[in-house]
C-alpha cells in the first residue's frame, strides 16, 4: 500500500508551531501534495495591498515567507520523513499573487509577477525534496527569478502512482477575469486544457486530477464556474470517472458528482489560524493506494471527518462515513473508524504503538 497525504491552506503566522505537521508525521505518509496557498502573501495588514506590490516587492515577500515556512520545525520534520522527490504540488491565489489573482491579466503588473512567482514556486520545491534537507533557505533574488529557466517552466504535470495518473494541473498562471474578457473565461489556458484532456483520454490508469482550487461549489474560483472551459472537459471526466482533489475553501468535502462521474474531494484548512470559523482546523486528506482501491480519509483535528472507499473496479464509493451528520447512536461508528485506521497502520509499521503497549 502507498499512503498519500494531501494539505492546503498553510500560514505560519498564524500557526507558528505548525502542530497540523506533528499530526500528519503519525500517518507516516508515503508523499506529500501540497496543494495551494502554500504560503500566504497578503493576509493581516498585506491584505487587498499586496495586488499593487510591484514584482520587486512581491519577489521580497516570496523570499520572506517562503522563507518562514521553510523553517517550522514540525514542517520540517514531515519533510525529511519523506524521500527526495516525493514532495509535490501545485498553487493557488495566495501563494501565487494576491487573493482571487488571475495570472492571465495585464494588470497590476502581473506579467511580470506571474513569471517571479513560477521561479519562486520551482525553487522551493526544489529546496523541500533535497536530501538531506538544507538547514537554511536560500534566497533568490528578484533578477535572478526573472531571468531563471525556472519562470519559464510550467507548473502542470503528469506522472504514473501505483494505479493512478496522478494529473498536476495550474489554476493561475493562465486563468482569465470575465470582467477583462467580456466572455467565458479560460481556467488553465488553450495548451494545458488540451494537454489535459489527452491526458485523461489516454492514460490506462485511474485519473487523480489535483487543483489548487475546487471543482464546484466555490463561486467565481471554482472549475464550473468557467462554463464553457467545463462543458467541453465533462465528456472526457465522465468517460474516465475520475478523482479529484483541491483546495482553497479552508473545509473538508467530500462528493460524489454522479452527473459527472467525478468523486471531488476537497482538503483545505491544514494550518490557518485567527480567522473565525477557519481556525485552527489542521484538515489534511490521507489517501491509500492499493491495487483495487484508494481509501481516502478526511482528516479535522487529528480525527476521521470523511471516510469512504474508492473502488476502482466498479469505480463507486463504498463504505461511506461523515462524522458531522452522525447521530449519537452513530458516534461509536465514527470512533471504531478512528480506531480501525490507527490499528491498521500500527499493523503496517506506519504508526508506531502507544507507550506502555505491548504486541
Amino acid at each position: 500500500m502507498t499512503r498519500l497525504l494531501f494539505a492546503s491552506c498553510m500560514n505560519n503566522r498564524h500557526d507558528s508551531k505548525g502542530k497540523v505537521w506533528t499530526q500528519a508525521i503519525a500517518f507516516r505518509p508515503d508523499w506529500l501534495f501540497l496543494i495551494g496557498d502554500n504560503i500566504y502573501l497578503d493576509w493581516g495588514d498585506a491584505f487587498g495591498r499586496a495586488k499593487d506590490w510591484s514584482a520587486e516587492q512581491l519577489a521580497e515577500e516570496l523570499n520572506s515567507r517562503y522563507a518562514e515556512q521553510f523553517r517550522v520545525k514540525s514542517f520540517r520534520d514531515l519533510l525529511k520523513s519523506i524521500p527526495a522527490g516525493q514532495v509535490v504540488g501545485t498553487w493557488d491565489d495566495h501563494d501565487f499573487a494576491f487573493n482571487d489573482a488571475f495570472g492571465a491579466s495585464a494588470g497590476h503588473d502581473m506579467p511580470q509577477k506571474r513569471r517571479v512567482a513560477r521561479a519562486f514556486f520551482h525553487h522551493y520545491f526544489r529546496q523541500i525534496n533535497q536530501r538531506p534537507l538544507p538547514t537554511n533557505w536560500t534566497q533568490l533574488r528578484f533578477a535572478d527569478a526573472i531571468n531563471s529557466p525556472d519562470a519559464n517552466l510550467d507548473l502542470y504535470r503528469a506522472f504514473d502512482l501505483g494505479p493512478l495518473r496522478i494529473i498536476i494541473t495550474d489554476g493561475r498562471y493562465y486563468r482569465e477575469n470575465r470582467q477583462e474578457v467580456r466572455r467565458s473565461p479560460q481556467l488553465l489556458g488553450v495548451d494545458q486544457e488540451a494537454w489535459l484532456v489527452e491526458e485523461l483520454q489516454s492514460t490506462a490508469l485511474h485519473p487523480l486530477i489535483v487543483s489548487g482550487s475546487t471543482m464546484t461549489n466555490s463561486n467565481d474560483q471554482a472549475w464550473d464556474y468557467h462554463d464553457e472551459f467545463f462543458v467541453r472537459l465533462k465528456p472526457s471526466l465522465a468517460n474516465r470517472r475520475a478523482l479529484f482533489i483541491g483546495g482553497d475553501v479552508h473545509e473538508n468535502r467530500l462528493i460524489q458528482h454522479n452527473e459527472l462521474g467525478v468523486v471531488e474531494i476537497v482538503s483545505s484548512g491544514a494550518g490557518l489560524g485567527l480567522i473565525n470559523d477557519f481556525a485552527y482546523k489542521r484538515n489534511f486528506a490521507v489517501l491509500d493506494l492499493s491495487d483495487s482501491s484508494v481509501a481516502i480519509s478526511l482528516i479535522r483535528k487529528s480525527r476521521v471527518q470523511y471516510s469512504a472507499t474508492f473502488d476502482l473496479g466498479t469505480r463507486k464509493l463504498t463504505g461511506w462515513f461523515d462524522v458531522d451528520n452522525a447521530t449519537e447512536d452513530h458516534r461509536p461508528t465514527a470512533r471504531r473508524i478512528s480506531s480501525s485506521l490507527t490499528q491498521a497502520r500500527r499493523k503496517e509499521g506506519k504508526l508506531p504503538r502507544p507507550p506502555g503497549k505491548k504486541k
